[in-house]
């Protein structure tokens, strides 16, 4: 390879990266001015700080049963905050280690959507042709899959639990990134920084890697924004039918599925759980808007 050649390839290797960087800056700069994200950002801050560490701040073991308390309603009195369940268990422990388990949920699926979806996608829009054309057809054959029925199915086939729960979730969720993220990659595949890695003999993975996947970075971002909040509430509506976390272990779906039964009764044990999954759901959706807002070029 010539010394221009790889000059060349430097300079576009070194042009492209620091591009992808400026971009990431200046998107999450205009992020930042965004005050309902920032709002969003800090609720959720909140949240998961309390959910990661607040089960060994309370007093309160989540699935100790205290006979004594049963249903006792919210107060500040004995130190139930939100008062306890049909079982004397103290809700505000419960729903802290049921915010673990669904944040933790939709958290993880989301990571696996994303490196599925990110890699499916640009190796079917950068090798192309006979390659592209089966795997995306692939893609619309689960694509025309009906989403709750084909998670319910897996989730009834696999079990009942965490585990299962994100293959079930995971299996369908990365088809919109991989989309995505071929669209991306079919109009950065001819740009010069790509053609100069070619000429310089770079692999076509290494190029992929290297070169192709930085670049579709802030897409993914948004929609993967997007897809917390919706596997959160896929848990739950797969808890609330009783085909998701089981006991011992308790989400925010188990813990609404138990209040909703107790409405009449104890409406504080649906409110509660209900809350705190509404103001999470209600802090994604307005970080998502922030991060379209900020790296969409139309909305600029």
């Amino acid at each position: 390879m010539s010394d221009a050649a790889f000059e060349l390839i430097h300079e576009s290797d070194h042009g492209a990266t620091v591009a992808g960087r400026s971009k990431l800056k200046d998107g999450f700069g205009r992020m930042r001015r965004n005050k309902m994200a920032m709002v969003g950002l800090v609720v959720l801050a909140l949240i998961v700080l309390a959910c990661a560490f607040g089960p060994f701040v309370l007093p309160f073991d989540p699935n100790q049963s205290d006979f004594d308390s049963i249903s006792i309603p919210p107060a500040f009195a004995g130190g139930h905050i939100f008062g306890t369940d049909d079982l004397g268990r103290d809700l505000f422990a419960r729903v802290l280690e049921g915010g673990r388990t669904s944040l933790l949920i939709g958290v993880l699926a989301t990571i696996v959507a994303i490196v599925i979806g990110i890699s499916y996608g640009a190796v079917a829009g950068f090798f192309g042709g006979a390659v592209d054309t089966v795997m995306m057809r692939i893609v619309d054959v689960l694509y025309s899959l009906p989403f709750l029925f084909f998670v319910i199915m897996l989730t009834m086939v696999l079990g009942r639990g965490i585990e299962s729960i994100l293959i079930a979730i995971g299996a369908l969720l990365w088809l919109t990134i991989a989309v995505i993220v071929r669209g991306q990659t079919l109009s950065l595949k001819h740009k010069e920084f790509i053609e100069a890695a070619r000429a310089g003999g770079m692999k076509p993975f290494t190029i992929v890697r290297q070169h192709i996947i930085p670049n579709t970075i802030g897409p993914v971002i948004v929609y993967a924004s997007l897809l917390v909040p919706e596997v959160i509430l896929g848990e739950s509506f797969l808890s609330y039918l009783g085909l998701g976390v089981q006991e011992p272990q308790s989400s925010w779906g188990t813990l609404i599925d138990g209040g909703a039964q107790a409405m009449d009764t104890a409406p504080w044990q649906l409110i509660v759980p209900g809350l705190f999954l509404a103001a999470t759901l209600f802090s994604l959706n307005f970080i998502a808007d922030g991060l379209r807002d900020a790296f969409d070029p139309k909305d600029r």
